[in-house]
Formats: C-alpha cells, sequence, structure tokens
C-alpha cells in the first residue's frame, strides 16, 4: 500500500541555534520513524538527491522521516562542527521526529562519518532502536594505504588508461615508484584501539588521531544494544577499508559478529550510490529491514 505523504519544513531547536530540517509524514499510524543523520559536507537533499529520494520512498511506505542540517550546515544556524561533535544535534532532531511523528522508536541512517556519527550517538539514547550504516567511515593512514594496494592499484594496473600512458612513455616512474613505496610502508602500521576503550566521548573530530577514531567506533558498536544494519558498496575505497579491518583484526571480526548486526554488499556500487539501480536498492534493503524491526 502506498500511503499519501506531507512533507513540511520544521526548525529543530538546538543550544540557542535553530537547525532547519524536512519531515516526511505518512497519513498512517507509525510506532518507527528514520532520523537521517548527514554527513559533511553535505546538506539535507544528499548528492544526487539521495536522502530526498529516500526519504519520500520511506514515507510512502508508512516510515516517517526527518532529514535536517546539522549545525553550521546548510540552512541551519550555529557553528561549523565536525561529525564527531555533534550528539546534540542528532538528539534535538530525535526530540522533534519522535514530537511531531508520534512515534516512540527512532532508527539512525548515515552514509559514510554519518554512520560513525550514528554509532557515536546512538548508546546514549534508548530512544534509538536501530542504525544503519553505509559505508562507515573509519579511515587511518594505514587502513587506506591497504585499501589503495589491495583494490585501488590491481584495478589500476589492469585498466586501459594505464597501459595507454606507460606505452606513450606519460607515466613517471620517478613519481609513482616513491609513493607506491610510501603506501607499502603505511599500509605495515598496525593502529591499536584496545587500550582506548574508555575515550572521553566528548573526544572532537578535529585532530583525532586514527586509534581514537577507531575507539569511539568500537565503544559504539559494542555498546549498542539495538539491530544495525551495515551496507557496503562495491566499489569504494572506504568500504575496502572497512572490509579490509574486519578481515586483518580477529577483535574487529568478533566485534561486529553478533547476533543484532546484519550486512549487505551492493555488488559495483560507488560510495554514494549514484546509480538509480544502486539507489533503489538502498531503499529496498532500508525498508525491508525495518519491516523486520
Amino acid at each position: 500500500m502506498v500511503y499519501k505523504v506531507e512533507e513540511k519544513p520544521v526548525i529543530i531547536p538546538c543550544e540557542g541555534d535553530r537547525m532547519i530540517g524536512v519531515l516526511h509524514q505518512p497519513d498512517c499510524a507509525s510506532h518507527c520513524g528514520v532520523l537521517i543523520v548527514v554527513g559533511g559536507p553535505q546538506t539535507r537533499v544528499g548528492s544526487h538527491r539521495q536522502f530526498v529520494l529516500l526519504s519520500r520512498f520511506l514515507a510512502s511506505n508508512g516510515v516517517p522521516v526527518l532529514r535536517f542540517d546539522y549545525r553550521g550546515m546548510g540552512d541551519s544556524e550555529g557553528d561549523i562542527r565536525s561529525y564527531g561533535d555533534i550528539d546534540d544535534d542528532i538528539g534535538a532532531a530525535v526530540d522533534l521526529l519522535q514530537k511531531y511523528a508520534k512515534i516512540d522508536k527512532v532508527i539512525l541512517w548515515g552514509l559514510c562519518d554519518a554512520a560513525s556519527a550514528s554509532l557515536f550517538y546512538a548508546w546514549k539514547d534508548d530512544r534509538v532502536k536501530g542504525l544503519i550504516l553505509l559505508n562507515p567511515w573509519i579511515r587511518t593512514q594505514s587502513g587506506i594505504a591497504r585499501a589503495y594496494i589491495r583494490s585501488h592499484y590491481p584495478k589500476r594496473i589492469f585498466s586501459r588508461d594505464f597501459w595507454r600512458k606507460l606505452w606513450k612513455g606519460e607515466f613517471s616512474f620517478s613519481d609513482s615508484v616513491p609513493a607506491f613505496l610510501d603506501m607499502l610502508k603505511r599500509a605495515a602500521r598496525k593502529t591499536g584501539w584496545e587500550t582506548m576503550t574508555d575515550i572521553d566521548d566528548k573526544t572532537s573530530a578535529v585532530g583525532m588521531s586514527d586509534q581514537q577514531l577507531l575507539a569511539r567506533v568500537a565503544k559504539g558498536v559494542s555498546r549498542f544494544q539495538g539491530k544495525i544494519l551495515v551496507v557496503l558498496s562495491g566499489n569504494d575505497l572506504t568500504a575496502d577499508e572497512f572490509r579490509n579491518l574486519l578481515k586483518d583484526s580477529s577483535k574487529w571480526r568478533s566485534l561486529f559478529d553478533r547476533d543484532n548486526i546484519a550486512e549487505a554488499q551492493i555488488a559495483n556500487a560507488d560510495h554514494t550510490f549514484s546509480r538509480l539501480v544502486w539507489s533503489h536498492e538502498v531503499e529496498r534493503l532500508t525498508l525491508s529491514w525495518i519491516n523486520q524491526l
């Protein structure tokens, strides 16, 4: 059944500033709603209008959705802030979604660093019952180096463009070889997080070390008691970095190998699922998972 949907702008008060959002409200009762957390630097519209289309799809299927600009982004007031510093923004948006949509359960939906921001927040709010995390941001120097070596360079070697440049003498060995050796050196480094499980939750993402980022993500996953869906693109370095971390670390495998966590892969998709076939698959996965709750 397709429901009639009302779209209305809303003002979300947050520590003296006003955040701007759009509420997608279906004409049916619902116990569960979705809050789209926006990554930076983006707005509530999303790349290629991804968040608009997703919100309309979910609402037409009976799921109320709120998408908003956190402080300092888009149309919202306040100072620019990092994805690790928006707990208060998410909390204020959850308040409004719960009030206007008359729901008691909230699911946070986030792409890239918004997925990590959702993890930082969710375990502190009992109203949040689920997380949908697309290509979660766990960027470290060693992690991105491994992703390049295992994914980018093999694809590059088999590309026509590489061999065309090599044949025409346009490929610079003097630049590429040292860069590749430096990448190998960085890939060999290990970034631990085990000793930082008590990291301060207010640690800003600005200047946050690799170890601190992993520690905050690990803390969010381990403490959240609701359901989690992780969606990974098949052609994306951020997703490759996430897959490599779980492959290389038994601690990270055990962290995500829990009954409350599910994973889905969308083959060939890029980071923002820019083609319609990929965005439609994200919509389908999202709705199906919500209905299972």
